[in-house]
């Protein structure tokens, strides 16, 4: 608001950003006109002097909050990015089987910021076997910050299997593969993000280790 000497005219511009309220007002005189125009400079239609102008500083305040609050002026809202990158709510999939399908009819690992993370991550061979051939699978469980499940080869557990983690607050992926055959056996950790295995907790490390145990 821009008040200016007797004669002159005073003058609301609605703009965007501007504080709705007024915290006080000094009685116009009888000179005094106002005139209620759009940020663009054009004017509203509402034209008065003197003594009207008491009556219609209400009326004047409320038109201005009405358009700080209209979709027209306002700014759009920016989504709020996940800090992690995640797509997902963590607390939505726990519990829950990895095949278990979202409302859009998508499993974890179909999961944008999944999938794609896995299919960039590992070699297409270790991405199937992962994925199709160890079928076998664990609930989700919540360990610390981590969301972990495991897979296996159906009837091969011991011998062909795998352990997913991904850290919620980085959005790191780790997968760990083991295969034994006859004498041999390889171990394979793959890590998005720059991720190290060497930052999990000792817990899960351990834990991916005794699922090279044979069941008594």
């Amino acid at each position: 608001m821009r008040e200016q000497m007797p004669g002159a005219k005073l003058e609301i511009r609605v703009q965007e950003h501007r504080v709705c309220g007024i915290e006080s007002l000094k009685p116009p005189s009888s000179d005094v006109s106002l005139r209620l125009r759009a940020a663009d400079g054009s004017n509203v239609g509402y034209d008065c002097d003197g003594p009207c102008v008491l009556r219609v500083i209400p009326f004047v305040v409320a038109v201005a909050c009405v358009a700080l609050a209209s979709p027209a002026s306002a700014a759009p809202a920016t989504p709020v990015k996940d800090p992690a990158g995640l797509c997902f709510a963590p607390a939505d999939w726990i519990g829950k089987y990895p095949s278990t399908k979202d409302r859009h009819q998508h499993t974890f690992m179909q999961l944008s910021c999944v999938g794609a993370k896995l299919k960039a991550l590992m070699p297409s061979h270790d991405f199937k076997r992962f994925v199709v051939v160890q079928a076998v699978e664990s609930p989700i469980e919540q360990v610390g910050k981590y969301l972990v499940f495991t897979r296996c080869k159906p009837h091969d557990c011991p011998d062909d299997h795998g352990m997913m983690i991904v850290d919620t607050e980085s959005g790191a992926l780790f997968v760990g593969l083991h295969t034994r055959r006859s004498s041999s056996s390889v171990t394979q950790w793959y890590a998005s993000d720059d991720g190290e295995p060497s930052w999990l907790p000792a817990e899960l490390l351990a834990r991916f280790s005794r699922q090279h145990e044979p069941s008594p």
